[in-house]
This record gives C-alpha cells, sequence and structure tokens, in this order.
C-alpha cells in the first residue's frame, strides 16, 4: 500500500509544482522573531515584539508569506531590535554576582503562630510561638525587629493550608536587583496537625502538593511526601525588580 502511494503521491507533487510553482519562503513575524530570540540566547523574559512594526495580514493571520512584506524601514527596525538583544545578552560585569539567603520563615510575622508555626526536632514548638506572641510589660505585642531573629530559630516552618484564605505565603524583603537566572533549592514535606495533639504532627493521608509561583506565574510544582523532607531544586529566570 505504501508503495503504491508513495508514486500516486510523488506525481501529483511534482504536478502541482510545475502548475503553482514552489511554496515561498517568508521571514518571521515579530512574535515567531522575539521566541526565536528567547531560545537562541536562553532569554526566556526578552521582550523585543514591541520594538517592531506591526506585521501584515491575510484573511486573519499574520503568518502568511503574502502579508509579510520586506522594506528598507522594517530591515532598519530588526537591525535596533537585533541590537537590544545583543545588549541583553552579553554580559556587563567581570564577574557573576554571587547571592545566597536561606528563607525559613514564608509570610508576616503576624501570622506566625497561626497560619504557620515553627517547627523543631519533628515537633511544633508551642513554646517558641508563646515565646513571639507574648506581649511586653506594657501590654503591647512585640516589635518586629525583635520577633524575626526568634523566627529563625526553627528546622522547618509549618504552613497549615486553608486556615486563611487572606494568607498567602511568600518571601517577604526579596527584589531581583539583576535580572537573570537565579537557583531556587526547596526542602518541603507534609504532615496533619491538630492543636490538640500538644504540637505532635501526625502522617499526612496522601502526599501533598506545593505551588512555587512568581508575580501570578507558577514556576513548577512540587512533591511534598508525608513527614519525609524532598529537596527540590530548579533555576529560574527573575527579572529585576519582579
Amino acid at each position: 500500500m505504501l508503495k503504491g502511494l508513495a508514486g500516486l503521491l510523488t506525481n501529483a507533487g511534482n504536478q502541482r509544482q510545475k502548475e503553482r510553482g514552489r511554496v515561498a519562503l517568508r521571514r518571521l513575524n515579530r512574535t515567531e522573531y522575539e521566541n526565536t530570540m528567547r531560545d537562541l540566547f536562553e532569554l526566556p523574559g526578552l521582550e523585543v515584539k514591541d520594538l517592531l512594526p506591526e506585521d501584515g495580514r491575510l484573511a486573519g493571520f499574520d503568518k502568511a508569506t503574502d502579508a509579510l512584506d520586506l522594506s528598507a524601514v522594517l530591515l532598519r527596525r530588526y537591525l535596533e531590535a537585533a541590537d537590544v538583544v545583543l545588549d541583553a545578552a552579553i554580559a556587563h560585569q567581570d564577574k557573576p554576582l554571587v547571592w545566597k539567603h536561606r528563607y525559613r520563615r514564608l509570610g508576616g510575622s503576624t501570622q506566625f503562630g497561626q497560619a504557620s508555626f515553627p517547627i523543631n526536632g519533628g515537633r511544633a514548638d508551642l513554646a517558641l510561638v508563646k515565646e513571639i506572641n507574648r506581649r511586653r510589660a506594657d501590654g503591647r505585642t512585640m516589635p518586629v525587629q525583635e520577633r524575626i531573629p526568634l523566627l529563625e530559630k526553627c528546622d522547618s516552618l509549618g504552613i497549615l493550608s486553608g486556615t486563611r484564605e487572606s494568607f498567602t505565603p511568600q518571601v517577604e524583603n526579596f527584589s531581583p536587583f539583576h535580572s537573570g537566572f537565579y537557583r531556587i533549592r526547596t526542602s518541603i514535606w507534609s504532615f496533619h496537625f491538630d492543636p490538640k495533639d500538644n504540637g505532635e504532627l501526625r502522617p499526612a493521608e496522601r502526599t501533598q502538593s506545593f505551588a512555587l509561583t512568581a508575580n501570578g506565574r507558577v514556576l513548577a510544582y512540587l512533591d511534598a511526601p508525608s513527614l519525609k523532607p524532598r529537596e527540590h531544586e530548579g533555576r529560574r529566570l527573575a527579572e529585576r525588580g519582579r
């Protein structure tokens, strides 16, 4: 069957080419150009599409050969966009900046002990929660600057999902000051917690998941096994100030 079809299709293709000619080559439209530059220079966040003129359309499509013309003005704009791409791809300092930080607290200190709590030795550290949330002699709560050193006195941070809808665990005081790739390493696990158990953490019914996001964009979904920490490491692009 294949041999019979091969001859028929080859003859039909040759006849069509004689009558209509070869398929015309076309240039990349501006969206394809941007995606190509992102892949070529490993710059996922590169934005150059808006530097180029709007592409023509034919029957509603911006990929048709007859709609994608070439002009001297268009070529100059492509050269200008290429300069922007190279400027973003070339290093502007002698040595890549190395910056490391370990976070053991997610979310504000006001939620600590409620939506999140410290874990030490595989148990919820209720004594530390009480110390952080204690009131001073004047009846006021402990200032944030005094709480922060205490918040770091834990092996792990427990987060209660679904406890408070307004609570979204997030890394505070971090905003990339250089655009580039950041290596993120996490160690996560899941558990079942009942305040009546005096700090004891029980096995979760099933493997839970953890969504790592940035500005609403999902970076990864990570498995969180029951009572057994699992490390995940990934390389993610972060834009300056975002």
